[in-house]
């Protein structure tokens, strides 16, 4: 591969217990840096492809606001997803001999990439994907600046930046028809033809988002691949996936040996022992999925969610028709709501 990729993760708080089983995922996609700037302790064994940098939430904070040019609102990890597209610019010193730069999460595990991260793609794209757990920027002026276009019906930077609300920048709504409707040339999957299984957090079972289809999943990762399973009119049917997000999902890890490779059911990641692929095995899978208990908010928490900030975020999105499921209005999939 000609041009060179980074994906930039800057990380506070505690792993997922499946970091390891991450990791050993990443090892396997060699052509792809992962620059961690966290002020967690490296741990002592780290694939070659994976860079760890020494840096506090605080420095990253000072980062953010010199980068952009006002007092940014940042005051909890969690809202680092808003500044995802500012990466590019605002890690700048430490990517600039690299072509590419990205965003990704560390809730997945990554199969083979090359479907989405290939020469062709590379040479013929500005902007590859468009969803926070993984999405990929040229490292040009323009792109590194982009996120700072004004577009109607989308969110801007300066909006987005001033409040600690979560304005999902990073995706539709934001970020994405910034791209598109400023000419990039963009590399998209949408949601029929998605090579990664992006599993809906408000299912039990491993469905795929977007409403695709109404199967359930069981996946096998294998020495860099994932394949993923469903039964289809009493058939058993597979595919491969290039990753899987495992938003909002608890997982029990009962694996020891995860270099050889693990089963990803729900709520587990187990041993691959002999031959798994079966009927029975997928359906009851399926059924062991973890049930989502509903959310009880409290007084005080609805109480402090009405703050003043939160009450302007709702009036610009009305008045500006700022689709509130923008990345189903993006990808054609629901009407936008408001």
């Amino acid at each position: 591969m000609k041009n060179s990729v980074v994906i930039i993760v800057p990380y506070f708080g505690k792993f997922p217990n499946y970091f390891n089983l991450w990791m050993e995922s990443v090892k396997y996609n060699s052509k792809i840096d992962v620059m961690f700037f966290t002020d967690i302790k490296k741990p002592n064994s780290i694939p070659e492809n994976i860079i760890w940098t020494k840096m506090s939430f605080n420095e990253v904070q000072k980062r953010a606001s010199a980068t952009i040019g006002f007092q940014v609102s940042l005051s909890m990890p969690y809202k680092l997803t808003d500044y995802k597209p500012v990466y590019g610019e605002m890690f700048g010193d430490f990517i600039k001999n690299y072509d590419w730069w990205g965003f990704g999460d560390i809730d997945t595990i990554w199969g083979d990439l090359s479907p989405i991260i290939n020469e062709k793609h590379l040479t013929s794209f500005d902007k590859i994907l468009e969803l926070g757990h993984l999405t990929l920027i040229k490292n040009t002026n323009n792109m590194n600046h982009l996120y700072k276009k004004h577009v109607n019906h989308a969110w801007n930077y300066t909006e987005a930046f001033k409040t600690n609300f979560s304005y999902h920048f990073d995706e539709g709504g934001g970020f994405s028809f910034i791209a598109r409707q400023n000419g990039c040339r963009i590399y998209s999957q949408y949601p029929k033809n998605m090579s990664f299984a992006d599993i809906d957090p408000n299912k039990e079972a491993f469905h795929l988002a977007y409403n695709i289809n109404k199967f359930s999943y069981v996946f096998i990762w294998k020495k860099g691949t994932l394949k993923g399973f469903w039964i289809d009119n009493h058939k058993i049917q597979s595919r491969d996936f290039t990753y899987i997000h495992l938003q909002k999902r608890s997982m029990e890890v009962l694996v020891d040996d995860y270099s050889r490779g693990f089963i990803i059911i729900p709520n587990k990641f187990l041993p691959i022992k002999g031959n798994f692929v079966n009927k029975d095995f997928i359906i009851n899978a399926s059924r062991l999925a973890p049930k989502i208990e509903e959310k009880r908010i409290s007084k005080l928490s609805r109480l402090k969610e009405k703050t003043l900030s939160d009450v302007r975020r709702k009036f610009i999105q009305r008045i500006n028709k700022i689709p509130v499921n923008g990345n189903e209005v993006y990808f054609g999939t629901e009407l936008p709501k408001y």
